[in-house]
């Protein structure tokens, strides 16, 4: 979740680089984690900051929120 408030203010300051970079990490963190369907997330924000379309970048972002509110962690 703080990787999404990042990414939003990113998007508000226009600031698509650190979008890109914050996805990166984001990607190669879920992955190792198993949380692939946010890497597809982040890979999908990753790819669309270069063409800077917020739209789409706060679409994604609505994604990530939803499948945030759905899961359960449960510790081992």
């Amino acid at each position: 979740q703080d990787d999404s408030q990042m990414i939003k203010k990113a998007v508000l300051s226009g600031d698509f680089e650190t979008i890109g970079r914050i996805c990166y990490r984001s990607i190669v963190t879920c992955s190792f984690y198993g949380f692939d369907d946010l890497s597809v997330f982040a890979t999908a924000i990753k790819e669309t900051a270069p063409r800077k379309d917020a739209t789409a970048i706060e679409e994604h972002l609505a994604k990530v929120s939803d499948y945030l509110a759905r899961i359960e962690v449960s510790y081992r």
